[in-house]
């Protein structure tokens, strides 16, 4: 997994093999894991809802489906600006669900990263798959517990490739947090992964410095 390379002092934490092997208590696609796959610096990997279980190559939403109109133009990358109002929650079945909970938080945390990186459909013209799906189920950050849930500040394509067949996408979220008036304790990332989406790495960076947003290539 690459780095956004935040600056100040920075915490990492890394889930870089989510295959079966390491994880054979997650082969089932149960509605929640048994236990949360753990990282360093205190953060833990869950599963709220859905599809995902891991696989010989990391945890695959296989389970989920979108029965909505949009499929042909999904698969050959052809989503446009007006066609996501046609995107509803009510057209994804199954869709996995999961969060990032950190218990231990740097201290002093101004800024935070979140990376995933994805297999599974092509690259679309205005929209990568995983972006794409935030149209409808958002990357959100919420902290000390509390129900308020923050939109990214800013966000990035890092990298997309063709990978064993697949196309492999690294995405970037980011969240500025000098605005927020008491100390963060401890936070938690939500995320959606679109249906037959393949999870392979994912990288939480926590800093203590106020970071530039993400700048878009």
């Amino acid at each position: 997994m690459p780095s956004v390379s935040l600056p100040g002092k920075v915490a990492v934490s890394t889930w870089a093999d989510l295959s079966n092997r390491t994880w054979p208590k997650h082969t089932a696609d149960l509605p929640t894991w048994p236990q949360p796959i753990p990282a360093d610096q205190g953060l833990a990997y869950e599963k709220l809802s859905g599809s995902g279980y891991a696989t010989t190559s990391g945890i695959y939403s296989g389970g989920g489906d979108y029965t909505g109109p949009l499929q042909e133009k999904i698969m050959t990358g052809k989503v446009t600006e007006a066609d996501l109002e046609l995107l509803k929650v009510e057209d994804f079945k199954n869709v996995g669900q999961f969060q990032i909970v950190a218990k231990t938080v740097q201290e002093g945390l101004k800024t935070v990263a979140f990376l995933v990186r994805i297999k599974g459909f092509p690259p679309g013209e205005k929209f990568t798959p995983f972006e794409l799906t935030q149209h409808v189920f958002p990357v959100t950050f919420s902290y000390n517990g509390g129900d308020r849930k923050l939109p990214p500040t800013s966000r990035k394509l890092l990298s997309m490739k063709l990978a064993g067949g697949f196309y492999e996408e690294i995405y970037a979220v980011q969240w500025n947090l000098d605005s927020t008036a008491e100390p963060i304790r401890d936070f938690a990332i939500r995320w959606a992964v679109y249906p037959h989406g393949l999870t392979t790495g994912l990288r939480v960076e926590q800093s203590d410095a106020s970071a530039p947003p993400l700048e878009k290539d």
